[in-house]
């Protein structure tokens, strides 16, 4: 005899089932699993968005002291004099790019994660993380170059020549920094406000500043590549925006994630 129960409830059986007999599950472990991917959806959101935040803060603390030698005709004096003077700020700076270069990590997974969840068919949560590896590269090659520079008593027993050659290889890795974030982050941040806008993942505005910031990138990019000249400002809007696009996407999915409570 089969003892029927209300939905969720659970079910007792004391005989097999008649022959040709339809059983009809209660559905309760399907809820349940609902509500779990819920629940780790908004944790995804919520941790994305706090990664956004903090390293929008960490960003600013990864910026150059100026004046900084010019490099290509700096000497080995001059460097050596401008590391001692400012070894502080170059630790805080090494530091800086340390900490923003896993939160960015972490920052891009969740990323893709959230478009994965809203189009698992779709290649722009493979794009994105595509385009975050290489500009995690890019930024630990420049961290690479430009770390002893934060240490002096390093660089005692370090020839003039290869202090020099260091220093060029610090500006070097500047100027590819430069084109990644004039092309790759260009593709990563108009891959994510695509569908992001599509997909009503956050507010419009968010995706229309991405937009806006592409264009400008693509651009400062164009304008490289011929050798146009452009507005003054036009780089700054390039890197102040780069920097300010993880705050408005962690502010934007940190509101989803308090409607989601």
């Amino acid at each position: 005899m089969f003892h029927k129960e209300k939905a969720g409830a659970v079910r007792s059986v004391e005989s097999p089932p008649a022959s040709g007999e339809i059983i009809v599950e209660t559905g309760a472990e399907p809820i349940a699993t609902e509500a779990a991917n819920r629940r780790q959806s908004r944790r995804i959101v919520g941790t994305t968005a706090l990664c956004g935040l903090v390293l929008f803060l960490v960003s600013f603390a990864g910026w150059t002291p100026e004046p900084s030698p010019d490099a290509g005709s700096a000497t080995a004096e001059q460097i050596r004099r401008y590391a001692e003077d400012n070894v502080g700020l170059l630790r805080l700076n090494a530091m800086a790019v340390l900490i923003g270069v896993s939160l960015f990590g972490y920052f891009v997974s969740g990323l893709a994660v959230i478009i994965r969840r809203a189009r698992p068919a779709s290649l722009v949560p493979g794009v994105v993380l595509v385009c975050g590896a290489v500009s995690v590269a890019e930024q630990l090659l420049r961290a690479a170059a430009a770390g002893i520079f934060a240490f002096p008593h390093e660089m005692e027993g370090v020839s003039d020549t290869a202090v020099v050659t260091l220093y060029n290889v610090g500006a070097v890795t500047e100027l590819f920094g430069t084109f990644t974030l004039a092309s790759v982050c260009t593709v990563l941040v108009t891959s994510f406000s695509w569908v992001a806008l599509r997909d009503r993942l956050m507010a419009r505005w968010v995706c229309v500043a991405g937009f806006a910031l592409t264009l400008v990138a693509a651009i400062e990019a164009v304008s490289v590549g011929l050798s146009l000249p452009l507005p003054d400002g036009t780089f700054l809007i390039l890197i102040y925006g780069w920097a300010l696009w993880p705050l408005a996407v962690g502010g934007a999915l940190g509101v989803r994630w308090l409607k989601s409570r």
